[in-house]
């Protein structure tokens, strides 16, 4: 956007240096990088995923490699990682326990570090918790401390419901929605798929924290994970009323040129991931 509206950009910028300069910080720039730091450190730790492949054997003596995406008391909902026999891979299978014989769980070769740090992922949650907690300590006042713990609540009402909002829509995804349409429209990682996915991503709503279930319930449906990272890309950019509230602000030319952008990164982005990257 600034490559395409230059002189938009340096007429800003230079209106910009006209503003009065903003008064200091309470805390150097090292001190908030560090704190977001240890807070970011401290999400990604606690959500280590486990590296580890799953292997079945059924009754038949046939093998397979997937991934686990639901487990109930007699069945398991996988995807499988490798081709067998007719099936493709990403072909979704319900498997009864009853005819499961052996499970088999191994690290990829050269993750055995990942595998690690999800054995003593709460080690290193934990000391990045403490370490947040101890900033707070020394460098925040106590009315700094009061607003932050006053916004988090405030966060937190208006998420946890959108939550369980999503919750209930990927139910209803996953009932209503026949798998066969989904893999017919998303189902692998070609253009087609992956542009589909990206405009149906930028005109569909997503509240917050809802697009992690609907996606998980799209690809249980037959989703590739190309146009998956696409939607997921496409959609918290933008959104119908999103794009409204855009061209009220900065007029048609730069909403059309930033929707655009979006979809035609979010589909080359998806392409990529759908390619090399699975």
């Amino acid at each position: 956007m600034a490559a395409i509206f230059r002189r938009d950009e340096q007429q800003r910028e230079a209106a910009i240096m006209q503003l009065p300069q903003s008064p200091p910080g309470k805390r150097a720039l090292w001190q908030n990088a560090l704190l977001l730091g240890s807070m970011i450190a401290f999400l990604v730790f606690s959500d280590w995923a486990n590296p580890r492949q799953t292997t079945i054997e059924t009754q038949s003596g046939q093998k397979m490699q997937v991934a686990v995406l639901l487990e109930t008391t007699d069945m398991l909902r996988v995807q499988l990682e490798q081709p067998v026999g007719q099936w493709n891979k990403g072909k979704k299978l319900d498997v009864p326990k009853a005819e499961i014989v052996h499970t088999e769980y191994t690290t990829p070769e050269g993750y055995e570090w990942a595998n690690w740090m999800y054995v003593h992922r709460w080690y290193f949650a934990g000391a990045c918790l403490l370490a947040v907690l101890a900033m707070l300590l020394w460098w925040f006042d106590r009315e700094e401390i009061g607003q932050w713990l006053e916004h988090t609540w405030s966060f937190a009402r208006s998420i946890i419901p959108l939550l369980f909002g999503g919750v209930l829509i990927t139910g209803f995804v996953g009932a209503l929605l026949p798998e066969d349409v989904v893999g017919a429209w998303v189902g692998g990682d070609s253009l087609q798929a992956n542009l589909l996915a990206s405009v149906i991503g930028a005109m569909w709503y997503f509240a917050t924290l809802t697009e992690i279930p609907i996606l998980e319930a799209l690809l249980g449906l037959g989703m590739g994970r190309g146009p998956a990272l696409s939607l997921l890309l496409a959609g918290p950019a933008l959104s119908l009323p999103s794009i409204a509230v855009i061209y009220s602000v900065i007029g048609f030319k730069k909403t059309a040129v930033f929707v655009v952008l979006v979809i035609v990164m979010s589909t080359i982005c998806g392409m990529v991931f759908g390619w090399f990257c699975v």
